[in-house]
């Protein structure tokens, strides 16, 4: 008995010529839409968040949120890190970081490389799709902080592309196609223990002939949670790729 995804790749062939021809937008692609929207989403949330990570200072603010600052974290120009990919797998990234700060703004910028060891994620119909590969990618993130109404705004754009394996789990079937996504979001709140993240942008790009386009607040990765401030002394940054990299330290004094 042939699969739903063999028939559906069938019906596929029958819309080529009428793609070629012009009468069609829809791309000659044999990922399904959802499936393209999964790899993009695996390439923002393993890919550009924790690269965009690594441009982002630390948020210093004593108990009462009188006074704030940015401060560099710890380490230096470059970095490796390695990410646990949703469904199995990692994305192992390496980059440079070029930052300038002061206490109530920031620039950072960062490029390098990843590569995607079966890299995997579930899309909304329960497959699981796996990315082998490598990918270069270029993050920047803007900060400023005023005390004047205790805001702090961020504008984070990033962008990864590269030639990637998919596989589709349990079914064996494997192809290399091009990905590029583009990110842009732009986030703001208030300096204060239960402030509300309101962000804008989303993410775009080409996933193997798919268009994609997401709006920031259907990303897994852009959450509107942030850490909690409730333990003075205490560093807060939670390291996961699903929260904002925005930390902030209670100081006593």
């Amino acid at each position: 008995m042939k699969s739903k995804r063999l028939v559906a790749q069938v019906a596929a062939l029958g819309t080529l010529g009428l793609w070629v021809a012009g009468c069609t937008t829809d791309p000659p692609s044999e990922l399904t839409e959802g499936e393209a929207m999964t790899i993009a989403e695996l390439m923002g949330g393993t890919v550009v968040d924790p690269a965009l990570e690594e441009t982002e200072p630390h948020l210093v603010c004593n108990l009462l949120y009188t006074w704030c600052a940015f401060h560099e974290k710890a380490g230096g120009p470059t970095y490796e890190t390695e990410v646990d990919c949703p469904e199995g797998g990692t994305a192992a990234l390496s980059g440079t970081v070029d930052m300038q700060l002061d206490d109530s703004s920031f620039s950072a910028s960062s490029e390098g490389s990843g590569d995607l060891d079966s890299c995997a994620g579930r899309t909304d119909e329960d497959v699981v799709i796996a990315l082998t590969g490598g990918i270069e990618f270029a993050v920047t993130t803007i900060g400023t902080l005023s005390l004047a109404d205790r805001m702090v705004y961020i504008r984070r754009v990033g962008g990864a592309e590269g030639s990637l394996e998919w596989e589709v789990a349990d079914e064996g079937e494997s192809r290399v196609c091009e990905v590029d996504v583009a990110l842009d979001v732009e986030w703001e709140f208030e300096v204060s223990d239960d402030s509300e993240i309101v962000k804008e942008g989303g993410m775009t790009g080409s996933v193997c002939g798919h268009i994609v386009d997401f709006d920031a607040a259907d990303l897994e990765f852009c959450t509107d949670a942030h850490d909690d401030h409730g333990d003075p002394g205490a560093m807060t940054q939670d390291s996961s790729p699903s929260l904002p990299r925005y930390s902030t330290r209670n100081m006593r004094g």
